[in-house]
């Protein structure tokens, strides 16, 4: 069994497209996505499956993408280049403890990837001082971490909607330019609470934080365009959408912080259909969220976070007489010079998450 997860498209960042599937005893699952930003050329993509025919599920991904990245100087000038990276990825998931509506894992991760940049530059200026540019590298990472869940739901629920999850990870690196091995440690917390305003009104706060040791650079990029394709993220998974309303990488630094909250509640049901046309609109909900965060490098340059929010409505549909899908319209918008207000458009119909 196989279809098109979502489709989805920004005008101030890119098309996303996902397919996803599974067997009918659900020994295997796999899902693919891909994105592009017709502006840039940039695009990114990723093929992902899992196998579930063990206490011990096991999860495979390939990714890749080129970006474009500006942190080279030549002739006291910043130069912008073409960045490309694939990335081999393996994880192992061992169960530790499970109750009814509550779950505990640990995980260990092995990945691989390689980072690839041009190979000639400009020619320097003898009166100018040496250049500083980027080299091509090889990266060999493991990570190692738990995770805990406690879910609640009900009838006719968009997603969970009471409960709390919590991760915790560590990962050290090796790079082949050198520098020794470099430290990664990350949480991530939800806190999900059901309202007494209506039906299925959740409110959800969730915080992530993340540090490094050892490292010269920038290894975490704070922002997020919001347009998130349906494939399931895992604990392991690299945090995305930190703050609304700004392009993914505009803050960077060695550590950071993310605080996001979401209010989510029905507008009306609608339980209506044309004739005999393969369309059912259910029902229309709508959720209004926001965030706060930023990455630096020191303690004394965290004082100036970015901030965003945005709304969205969603139409929950079935399709084809059988498929559930949702039709979304939003828009984020971020505070300051750096935000932006981007409106999104997204189709999807997403793989139930007990797949996974």
């Amino acid at each position: 069994m196989a279809w098109f997860g979502d489709y989805g498209f920004t005008v101030a960042d890119r098309f996303s497209l996902s397919m996803m599937g599974f067997d009918p005893v659900e020994l295997h699952a796999w899902s693919g996505s891909a994105s592009w930003n017709p502006a840039s050329g940039e695009y990114d993509g990723g093929l992902y499956y899992t196998y579930n025919g063990t206490w011990w599920p096991l999860n495979l991904a390939f990714t890749f993408g080129d970006e474009t990245r500006g942190n080279a100087l030549v002739n006291r000038e910043w130069l912008e280049y073409d960045y490309d990276w694939y990335r081999l990825e393996a994880t192992l998931s061992v169960p530790v403890w499970q109750r009814v509506k509550r779950f505990a894992s640990t995980f260990y991760t092995l990945s691989w990837s390689e980072g690839l940049v041009p190979e000639t530059w400009p020619a320097t200026r003898p009166d100018y001082p040496l250049p500083s540019v980027p080299g091509s590298f090889s990266r060999l990472a493991g990570k190692a971490g738990a995770w805990y869940q406690r879910i609640e739901s009900s009838t006719y629920a968009v997603d969970w909607e009471q409960g709390e999850y919590a991760s915790v990870s560590v990962e050290p690196i090796w790079r082949s330019d050198g520098g020794g091995l470099r430290w990664l440690g990350a949480f991530d917390g939800i806190f999900r609470r059901k309202l007494p305003l209506g039906d299925h009104t959740v409110f959800t706060a969730r915080l992530r934080l993340g540090g490094s040791a050892d490292v010269a650079g920038p290894v975490y990029a704070v922002g997020g365009a919001q347009l998130e394709g349906n494939r399931p993220r895992f604990p392991w998974s690299p945090p995305r959408n930190l703050v609304p309303g700004f392009p993914d990488t505009t803050d960077v630094g060695r550590h950071y912080w993310a605080g996001t909250f979401s209010l989510t509640f029905p507008v009306t049901w609608l339980g209506m259909g044309y004739a005999t046309l393969p369309f059912f609109a259910r029902r229309l909900s709508a959720k209004v969220y926001g965030g706060v965060g930023e990455a630096f490098y020191t303690t004394a340059d965290w004082a100036d976070p970015l901030v965003g929010g945005g709304l969205e409505l969603r139409l929950h549909l079935i399709a084809g007489y059988a498929g559930a899908m949702d039709v979304v319209l939003g828009c984020s918008f971020g505070l300051g010079p750096e935000g932006a207000f981007t409106p999104y458009f997204q189709l999807s119909s997403p793989l139930p998450e007990g797949v996974f």
